[in-house]
């Protein structure tokens, strides 16, 4: 993603285009994603190159099996990466 825009009033409020470059062969192609409806907040998981794979697995699994509520993941999630 290179840029994104937001019209907060009007017609169009709450829809989100995401602009950015997409790999075609050997060159890249300008591209643009129009999301509707998004929530204000947006979270983005690093892969386990940043945290450990087996602390991500296990909290998934706390998270599939009703152990753990989705809020609590999320807080869990945001104290690890505090760590970084």
């Amino acid at each position: 993603i290179l840029d994104a825009y937001e019209e907060a009033f009007g017609a169009s409020m709450g829809t989100i285009h995401l602009f950015g470059k997409v790999k075609v062969g050997d060159t890249y192609k300008s591209c643009c994603a129009v999301v509707n409806n998004i929530q204000r907040c947006v979270y983005a998981i690093p892969n386990d190159s940043i945290f450990p794979s087996h602390e991500l697995i296990m909290l998934e699994q706390e998270v599939k099996e009703s152990r753990l509520s989705p809020e609590s993941f999320r807080g869990k999630l945001h104290e690890m990466a505090s760590k970084l």
